[in-house]
């Protein structure tokens, strides 16, 4: 914390203020105007300051970017803010306070762990050495701010050079890796030596700057590129730049030993994909056939065309893709093969793209193209990825496409995003309200407050903190019902359950709350046995009675019983906002809810795992309901469970 005083803004702050402002902290410091002390921050801030002495209202920024100059170097921050007005006692504002959280470990944390996760996602299973070095040297690309510029070399089978395979910021030769041999630098050699990496602290001299601010980095962290299913081979080096703004401390160093070991996989992948290859040749046109059929039965679609565009091979799929593109122009009984996309009339904004990528993959570059086409099932999105074909003396003499349906992904990527932004916010609530507590409690007991301590009040910090526990019980053992679910984990404990003496058991447990609210509740149930599993079953009447909490408009709660042939039909009715006809089946799904998350909490997981327990007792649930007319779900569940796999 920090107060800025008076017209000049006189700095004055506390003890852990210190730690954002490095070593800078001395006898001037404190108490002096405030741009003078930051001066290379004060254009940021400034306008905040303004902002709040001519307004009078508090503002607030997360994770600004800082260039602060502390530690002995400028160096890259982020931090969270707010300034609020101080004012005297004729309400006049005299100074403003401001409050800083340091974030730089957050920032900086989540774009390294998303480059990884992307390099885990995009650069496994390639089809050769080289595309692989070209994703992985693409994905680097993304996080410039921690390597400014990349190099990654692949050693020859004798190790006596290695070839530069991707590079991006930076021009650099291959290596020979004997002192007599040309380009030699003896930090490749004493990686592959150590197999561990090494720190260069200057650019050799025939390494030649090639992007933004790239000159100004001298630094260089050379890696071991290391064999998984060997650890004792090095396959080849990944050389980075080093970010002169950020100390390059251990989770920096972690950070891109990380790094290495992902390249190296997809690398080691590629490696085995080219070998298999390379056998298939070996055995013969009989293996080369069936290579071919192997490719048949791929979805994806599979083709080589040559530099004029035209299909030299194709896989079935793609023949089917080609052929429903003629057939729809009244042109079926045409062939596909020996023609371009021109001659097949292909929609002109893609065949434009088609051809841009088609020149740059005859340049020797893997390109990759975004379309969307038509399906008896609608639109669906695919992934083209172009790859040129070298002959024996690395020329490229024709291109090799794969076309990839990415719908499913797609929308799966979306479905785990929203979860994980939902499910973070969820624990965030009652994480949050049980640390402020702590330290409100902390902090009263400090200042010998006793009276907030009496055991009334503790009785009441007891049962709040009880309450907030459950909540994160509750969410977490949903994320790991939803788990088991997923993995067909899940096991019953069958025993005979008195389904009247249960829902008065929760009911019992679920009345305080219930009585806070002021809701009522009225029983229609008749005393039934079944052989079902307690927990789960108790799990499933709780939540049904949970979501009549949550939606009902604070109106009675109806739960009723009754017996129809071998089964047991159990109803929870609410009153409250209803559910649309259209999203009767949707909420039965993953992470899915009748109305926004922003209205009422929780994971969106309640309803599908309530499904799935049913369904694995042979049992099934389904919603009367209409848009603000209140829900009544109805529950099946045979007297003798009949154990269905999930």
């Amino acid at each position: 914390m920090s107060v800025m005083w008076g017209e000049e803004h006189f700095h004055f702050y506390n003890d852990a203020a210190k730690t954002i402002i490095g070593g800078r902290d001395d006898d001037n410091a404190f108490g002096a105007p405030i741009r003078v002390h930051y001066e290379e921050v004060w254009e940021l801030i400034s306008p905040m300051f303004t902002s709040v002495l001519n307004s009078g209202l508090a503002t607030w920024v997360e994770d600004q970017y800082v260039l602060i100059s502390r530690n002995g170097f400028p160096e890259e921050a982020y931090m969270t803010w707010s300034y609020s007005p101080i004012r005297d006692a004729s309400g006049e504002i005299c100074g403003i306070n401001c409050v800083i959280i340091e974030t730089t470990s957050k920032v900086i944390g989540e774009r390294r762990l998303l480059m990884l996760q992307e390099l885990s996602k995009k650069a496994n299973g390639k089809l050769s050495i080289q595309s692989a070095c070209y994703e992985c040297i693409e994905i680097l690309k993304l996080n410039d701010s921690d390597i400014p510029f990349a190099a990654i070399r692949i050693l020859d089978k004798q190790k006596t050079s290695a070839k530069v395979m991707g590079i991006f910021g930076i021009k650099v030769p291959d290596r020979g890796l004997r002192e007599s041999s040309e380009n030699f630098h003896p930090a490749l050699i004493e990686c592959m030596n150590s197999k561990r990496p090494v720190f260069v602290n200057k650019l050799p001299e025939d390494v030649e700057a090639d992007g933004k601010n790239v000159e100004k980095i001298q630094s260089v962290y050379v890696l071991p590129l290391i064999d998984v299913n060997n650890k004792k081979s090095v396959i080849g080096f990944l050389s980075v730049g080093l970010n002169p703004k950020r100390p390059f401390d251990k989770e920096y160093e972690k950070f891109l030993d990380l790094l290495a070991d992902h390249i190296a996989i997809s690398i080691i992948s590629a490696s085995a994909h080219e070998d298999a290859l390379e056998n298939a040749a070996a055995q013969g046109r009989g293996e080369i056939h069936k290579l071919s059929q192997l490719l048949d039965a791929s979805p994806d679609h599979v083709f080589i065309f040559d530099k004029e565009g035209r299909y030299r091979y194709h896989n079935k799929a793609t023949a089917g893709a080609l052929q429903a593109n003629l057939e729809a122009q009244g042109r079926g009984h045409e062939p596909t093969l020996n023609r371009n996309g021109a001659e097949m009339n292909f929609e002109e904004s893609f065949l434009k793209r088609f051809m841009k990528a088609k020149d740059e993959a005859f340049e020797g570059r893997i390109s990759m193209i975004p379309v969307a086409f038509p399906s008896p099932i609608g639109v669906r999105d695919f992934e083209c990825i172009l790859s040129p074909m070298h002959d024996d003396n690395g020329q490229v003499v024709a291109v090799a496409g794969v076309t990839r349906d990415v719908t499913d992904l797609k929308q799966s990527i979306k479905v785990r995003d929203e979860f994980l932004s939902i499910a973070s916010h969820e624990l965030k609530t009652p994480l949050t309200t049980l640390m402020l507590t702590a330290q409100m409690r902390s902090r009263r007991l400090k200042k010998g407050i006793k009276d907030y301590f009496s055991e009334e009040k503790l009785e009441k910090m007891f049962k709040d903190d009880d309450n907030q526990f459950k909540r994160l019980n509750r969410l977490i053992d949903d994320m790991l019902d939803t788990s088991r679910i997923n993995a067909g984990r899940i096991d019953l404990e069958i025993e005979e359950v008195d389904i009247s003496q249960m829902i008065t058991e929760i009911l019992d447990r679920m009345s305080l709350h219930l009585d806070t609210i002021g809701i009522d509740v009225i029983l229609n149930v008749s005393s039934i046995k079944g052989m079902w599993d307690r927990y789960r079953i108790e799990q499933v009447i709780t939540n049904l009675i949970t979501n009549a909490i949550k939606y009902g408009n604070k109106k009675p709660i109806t739960i009723g019983t009754h017996i129809e042939g071998e089964n047991m039909i159990l109803s929870v009715a609410d009153q409250g906002i209803g559910i649309k006809k259209e999203d009767h089946k949707r909420i039965f799904q993953q992470f899915e809810r009748a109305i926004s998350s922003s209205t009422v909490s929780g994971l969106g997981l309640g309803l599908f795992i309530v499904d799935k327990i049913l369904k694995i007792h042979g049992g099934s649930i389904h919603v009367e309901s209409a848009d603000k007319k209140g829900s009544k779900f109805i529950v099946t569940l045979p007297l003798k469970t009949k154990l269905i796999n999930s």
